[in-house]
């Protein structure tokens, strides 16, 4: 059975499926390759022995070092065919603010944006539209798509278990995961958490957060 680690970069968390195969969920912002590689370290893995990476969406805090560790592993990337085309024309779906906060947070990024640089395009092996078997990594588990967050945002269910993404988020030490600061469509996030508790997930684990049991979780579907 695939084990999950938890990479934690600080404000976001990039995931490790250990099986057969290691696939890499999520890559951090552009730069954070040498920290994550350390980690790996520290769990007895190897950057060769990393076959997949998966890309939950196109936001920079998630796909920001995909070109570098893809360059430096040799792995496969998967993303969602929606995602891509945006990465490929250096485009993000139309979110919105769902808070206050995440108005004031959305406002000032915008201004600082034409500052920024921007992350390295990088190139998608695996495309998918619907979901993904990731047996063939020897993972009993798979890659579906859960817009919302993103058009083409993706979770992997593995077992019980179940890596969301920006679907909730907990950005506060201790805080209980909520709506996330931004979406394409609540809604639908909503939905595809409640399809995920009814196909039997149990532990939720988050980019921006900690991982919580799925009680937890009922209780955040109430803030929608």
């Amino acid at each position: 059975m695939a084990r999950i680690h938890t990479i934690s970069l600080g404000m976001v968390n990039v995931y490790l499926l250990e099986g057969e195969s290691n696939v890499l969920v999520d890559t951090g912002v552009q730069g954070s390759e040498q920290r994550i590689l350390a980690k790996l370290k520290t769990l007895g893995i190897k950057p060769e022995s990393i076959d997949l990476i998966i890309v939950t969406h196109n936001h920079p805090d998630h796909s920001g070092s995909v070109e570098a560790l893809s360059r430096i592993t040799a792995a496969k990337v998967l993303a969602h065919k929606l995602e891509y085309q945006a990465e490929a024309n250096g485009l993000n779906d139309e979110v919105k603010p769902v808070t206050a906060m995440a108005k004031i947070i959305f406002g000032l990024a915008e201004k600082m944006s034409s500052n920024n640089k921007t992350i390295d395009q990088y190139q998608v092996d695996i495309l998918i539209e619907d979901s993904y078997d990731l047996s063939p990594y020897g993972i009993a588990g798979k890659v579906i798509t859960t817009p919302g967050h993103t058009q083409g945002s993706l979770s992997v269910i593995i077992n019980d278990q179940a890596i969301i993404g920006d679907s909730l988020m907990a950005l506060l030490p201790f805080s209980r995961p909520s709506k996330p600061l931004l979406a394409f469509d609540l809604d639908q996030i909503k939905k595809n958490i409640s399809m995920l508790i009814d196909l039997g997930v149990n532990r939720f684990y988050l980019s921006h957060g900690k991982d919580y049991d799925v009680s937890v979780v009922k209780k955040a579907l109430e803030s929608f």
